[in-house]
């Protein structure tokens, strides 16, 4: 899998945005960042390398899928939730908390992170509050609540399988052992 720097990832977030809230996103950032983020979002219109987004109808961003999305965070594990969100910019990390609360699992993964972005990202949260749009709040719930389950991956038995590898060596010792002369 090819590693995506922040750049592209926020580029690639904004993209689907509606003019007005990619605007207010774009601002937020410093000159220099938004200048990176303005040049890739040029270059994305002309070539289209990446999955798009699906398309969300205003009547699927409902209450009902709302709290599917809040569930899926809440539910995650702090492991989980870190390995999501640790790579977020603090602006996701915060608006997620602001939609989907302070739960036990979200709290302890913002404390995990270093101390001075933890903080960060709390201050921030509470600016962006009463700021930000409820259906992109919404969004970047829905983005992360998919990440969620596409990691969330069924673990590997590992006692299962050093049976099978311990067997598998068995016969293939067995196996060589005939065929010495």
């Amino acid at each position: 899998m090819e590693a995506i720097d922040g750049y592209r990832r926020a580029a690639l977030a904004l993209r689907d945005l509606a003019p007005q809230e990619r605007e207010w996103f774009l601002h937020q950032l410093e000159e220099g960042d938004r200048r990176r983020v303005v040049e890739l979002l040029r270059d994305m219109q002309g070539v289209d390398d990446t999955e798009p987004a699906a398309p969300v109808r205003r009547a699927e961003v409902g209450a009902v899928n709302e709290k599917d999305y809040i569930a899926v965070i809440q539910s995650a594990s702090v492991q989980m939730l870190h390995s999501v969100l640790a790579a977020q910019p603090d602006w996701v990390i915060a608006l997620v908390l602001v939609q989907c609360g302070p739960g036990a699992a979200l709290r302890e993964c913002v404390d995990q992170l270093l101390p001075p972005r933890g903080d960060r990202v709390r201050v921030l949260a509470e600016r962006l509050r009463d700021t930000v749009r409820p259906s992109v709040r919404l969004a970047l719930v829905r983005a992360m609540a998919v990440r969620i389950e596409r990691y969330d991956q069924p673990q590997i038995n590992v006692a299962s399988f050093e049976s099978l590898l311990t067997r598998g060596n068995a016969s293939r010792t067995d196996t060589t052992a005939t065929l010495q002369p």
